[in-house]
């Protein structure tokens, strides 16, 4: 989805080059990517780090989806205006809605006035465009077949109808500004009538008993089996190391333990408590298996000292000990991550001074 949405934004860029002749707009375009990227970078800054960590499955070819997948969960052109309960009983709304058709067909109301005040015809028609092309993308008769390969890590084709919610309500904003333009009597009643379809078409979204468990009760970070896959907290198994996922029955059947995988230990006084795990270790030389599926961003110390982790064949941390001695496993997060979040809060701190600067060059 990021790598979508700077695609539409570098095809806006493109749209409107020429006005980057413009010193000062240039100026501003080069201050509001470096933000962007400032604040992002808690984001994509770790995800670097994790991309060259070890080798999980979400970087592999057709780990999350493949072509086939994508046409299976693509619509068809009633459920774009209709909501059915599935044979499973599961509601999915995909209606682009009463509200957005409506205030797409506003210019009709007055098309002379429509081509005379429309000062954004460019953005207006691009959007409209891309908004159509976006709900297009979203259904059974989009030539997946063809363009499918780049598309994979969409998942699901329907994923697009939030471009294309997006780009059509720019567009109904600007029929709403060209066409209301003098607020009249009748102009108020006609608004009342939007808003009240706008609200019976939320209704679908407004289930009276959801069901949902409490999250406090969910056994976040467990591992379960269904329809032979591993299941961890919300994510499937592409979340995972490749070696981790390789072993989704050793995932499956593992206790929740230390494993003692070469040479001998004792393990007394042992304590896990989510990301915490205390234990007293007594051995002469021991490669140990925490229970912890390999991720960057654990402190392990014995006796204060820090020690150093691997990736285990199974895809667990993996430890040597060369003496006895208290075991300590935190879920710290990484250095990067820390800087990562500290450049953030810069960039937004960045944001509002610009943004404050700016309004002073105005008044």
């Amino acid at each position: 989805m990021t790598v979508i949405t700077a695609i539409f934004a570098f095809l806006y860029l493109c749209i409107n080059l020429l006005k980057l002749k413009d010193k000062k707009i240039f100026i501003k375009l080069i201050i509001n990517l470096g933000l962007v990227i400032l604040i992002s970078f808690s984001f994509w800054g770790p995800l670097i780090q994790n991309y060259f960590y070890t080798d999980y499955v979400v970087y592999e070819d057709e780990a999350m989806a493949d072509v086939e997948s994508i046409k299976e969960n693509a619509l068809n052109i009633e459920q774009l205006f209709k909501t059915e309960e599935t044979e499973e009983g599961i509601t999915y709304v995909y209606d682009i809605g009463l509200h957005i058709i409506i205030l797409l067909f506003l210019p009709f109301l007055s098309i002379k006035r429509f081509w005379k005040e429309n000062t954004h015809k460019k953005e207006y028609f691009l959007f409209l465009f891309l908004g159509i092309f976006c709900i297009f993308m979203s259904t059974k008769y989009f030539p997946w077949d063809v363009f499918g390969k780049p598309l994979e890590l969409l998942q699901f084709s329907w994923r697009m109808l939030v471009f294309s919610n997006f780009f059509l309500s720019i567009v109904c904003a600007i029929n709403v500004k060209i066409i209301i333009k003098n607020f009249k009597f009748r102009d108020n009643i006609f608004l009342m009538i939007i808003c009240v379809l706008y609200l019976l078409s939320l209704k679908e979204f407004l289930p009276i008993d959801s069901g949902i468990t409490d999250i406090e009760n969910w056994d976040i970070g467990k591992v379960v089996q269904n329809k032979g896959q591993a299941i961890t907290g919300m994510g499937k198994g592409e979340y995972l190391p490749v070696r981790a996922n390789d072993s989704r029955l050793y995932l499956m059947e593992r206790n929740d333990d230390i494993y003692v995988l070469d040479g001998s230990a004792e393990i007394s006084d042992y304590s896990k408590n989510g990301q915490e795990l205390y234990a007293n270790i007594k051995t002469n030389d021991a490669i140990l298996e925490l229970p912890y599926i390999y991720y960057p961003g654990y402190k392990i110390t014995l006796d204060g000292e820090n020690l150093y982790y691997e990736e285990s064949i199974n895809g667990f941390i993996e430890i040597q000990i060369s003496n006895s001695g208290t075991l300590e496993v935190k879920y710290t997060g990484t250095t990067l991550m820390h800087i990562s979040g500290i450049i953030s809060i810069i960039g937004i701190i960045g944001l509002v001074v610009y943004i404050v600067i700016c309004q002073k060059k105005r008044n």
